[in-house]
């Protein structure tokens, strides 16, 4: 899956947020105006490259377009945790918990958890 560019991402976290089956265009440009300016016309722009990504589907009722997304955010989050991963640290995840703790993003309740997820692995080896 390719990486959105921040706008188009954007507009997919928000259709994520909605949680509809299918959405409104009016309904997501609403929803997308508590948090920034956007303009009628932007939105469809995004919507239309979207759809030419295949990451929503749009189908016109009369004069409406309804939007339903045809990824899901956790398969669109994977794809760019793998990306991050294999681009900036090699496909070393030490290397990306190393940083994470460098620059002080885990705190101690996060280790913890790290810890116990990793003894929850290794005792399915088991």
């Amino acid at each position: 899956m390719k990486r959105l560019p921040e706008s188009e991402l954007e507009v997919m976290m928000c259709i994520w947020r909605m949680k509809g089956e299918e959405l409104s265009v009016s309904n997501i440009l609403k929803e997308l105006r508590k948090d920034r300016a956007i303009t009628a016309g932007a939105l469809h722009s995004y919507l239309n490259r979207l759809t030419e990504k295949k990451c929503i589907r749009c189908e016109k009722y009369g004069k409406y377009r309804m939007i339903k997304p045809l990824i899901s955010e956790e398969e669109y989050r994977d794809s760019e945790g793998e990306t991050v991963l294999d681009k900036f640290f090699h496909g070393s995840v030490s290397s990306l918990v190393s940083c994470l703790y460098k620059k002080n993003r885990l705190n101690a309740n996060e280790i913890k958890e790290l810890k116990e997820f990793v003894k929850r692995l290794e005792n399915q080896d088991e």
